[in-house]
């Protein structure tokens, strides 16, 4: 799985938790999209934008409005409702392996991200996501083909 190490560079300099949501959301969809064979422009296509919105999606650089999210699930096959509990879960695993690499605080009132950023960067916590993304959707692989 390959992730953004370029995007660090798209954000402002103050991680909040959007971008670190736009983050699991972009990687997600170009994930998803890519196990499905389609390319950048053919999902751009089907949703009547241009390439470079998807690639920006992708990248975390923009979070799509809720129409465009819930097209974006259509085109992918899936419920906006699935896509968003599927972006839950890569942030819940994101922050499993943060806690369980020792990048959290003792303190419940900071969360992961912030400590992960502080120690790890956000190319860092983008590992972290990737890594998230992978597993979570191996595991819903497993899980699918159990269940047909």
């Amino acid at each position: 799985m390959d992730f953004y190490p370029d995007l660090w560079y798209h954000l402002p300099m103050s991680v909040t938790e959007s971008d670190i949501y736009a983050a699991a959301l972009g990687k997600l969809v170009a994930e998803i999209r890519s196990s499905k064979g389609l390319t950048q422009q053919e999902l751009a296509d089907r949703l009547g934008v241009a390439q470079s919105t998807i690639s920006r999606i992708e990248k975390g650089q923009v979070t799509p409005n809720a129409y465009l999210l819930r097209q974006i699930a259509s085109a992918l096959g899936m419920e906006v409702g699935d896509l968003s509990r599927m972006v839950d879960e890569v942030l819940e695993r994101s922050s499993r392996a943060a806690r369980g690499a020792g990048l959290s605080s003792a303190d419940p009132g900071v969360p992961w991200w912030k400590i992960a950023v502080g120690v790890a960067g956000f190319s860092g916590v983008l590992g972290l996501v990737a890594y998230a993304v992978g597993t979570a959707l191996h595991e819903w692989g497993k899980s699918r083909n159990r269940s047909e």
